[in-house]
């Protein structure tokens, strides 16, 4: 799922063990000359300087001899199976390291990189899931959250002309919820619908598991409205699934595998606000 809500990097050599990266600002503003004018205002984009480390994902597969031969004889792709589990496990440790990063080696991830940098923003109403809460007051905190964005980057960010709509990402038992409450009992429209087509600052809403006690004390869900661009977020990945030649080991060959991640890019951070105290008692 992260490889789909971020953009991934491959521009890092795989041969790096670190990498460095700026959170970018644009200062300067034109003005009004004159013929031969050597008075020309000067624009610069300065930033925070950010190094992150480069870590190395393994895992392994182990085929015996007498397992190649049954294989073999009933015409059964021992190996790509095999291999294909080893790439499900080694994507499941990634798609955890770009949501969450991994503390132990200092590095954030989706749901937690852009803090403090990034907006924090406390809902209206809170709790969608209560019995009381209506349509109307999970809108206002939708649209609280993206229009945030739009205000607080001067319309660079979440603005439908310039085509940097938002996307949302939901915890699940809030997604459901919206996809299945109506606006009310005349209407069939859901609250999903209606963010999706009603709000303009919002391009798509979509869900993601690792939301669901993704907020700073980890018990709660956390929404995280943000421009899907790789100048805003995205994931290092210096090194893709690589599978290296069979070693003989005993009675069979060890398969080693491996990758290279180098945490999450936020150079723009305000163009990503989150939202905590939605699917719980606030």
């Amino acid at each position: 799922r992260g490889r789909a809500l971020v953009d991934v990097d491959t521009s890092v050599p795989n041969g790096a063990r670190s990498h460095t990266y700026r959170m970018m600002e644009d200062v300067g503003e034109a003005s009004l000359i004159v013929d031969y004018g050597d008075d020309l205002p000067t624009v610069d984009t300065k930033g925070t300087e950010h190094a992150e480390k480069i870590v190395s994902l393994g895992a392994a597969y182990f085929i015996s001899i007498q397992d190649l031969r049954s294989a073999a004889m009933a015409g059964m792709p021992l190996e790509t199976r095999k291999a294909a589990a080893v790439r499900k496990v080694m994507e499941h440790k990634l798609d955890k390291l770009i949501a969450e990063g991994d503390s132990t080696v200092g590095m954030t991830g989706f749901f937690n990189h852009a803090v403090p940098a990034a907006d924090l923003i406390t809902p209206v109403t809170g709790n969608w899931l209560a019995g009381g809460t209506t349509a109307a007051q999970i809108q206002a905190d939708v649209e609280k959250l993206v229009k945030a964005i739009f205000v607080n980057t001067k319309g660079a960010h979440g603005n439908p002309d310039n085509g940097s709509t938002l996307t949302v990402v939901l915890p699940t038992a809030l997604y459901a919820h919206l996809a299945s409450k109506r606006i009310d009992t005349f209407n069939m429209m859901t609250v999903l619908e209606y963010v999706r087509t009603r709000i303009p600052f919002v391009k798509e809403v979509t869900s993601w598991a690792r939301a669901d006690l993704a907020n700073a004390a980890g018990d709660e869900g956390r929404i995280v409205a943000y421009h899907k661009d790789p100048d805003v977020i995205s994931c290092v990945l210096p090194q893709d699934f690589e599978q290296f030649a069979m070693q003989p080991k005993n009675l069979g060959y060890l398969v080693p595998c491996h990758m290279r991640f180098g945490g999450m890019i936020s150079r723009y951070p305000k163009a990503i606000a989150y939202m905590d105290g939605c699917d719980g008692v606030s």
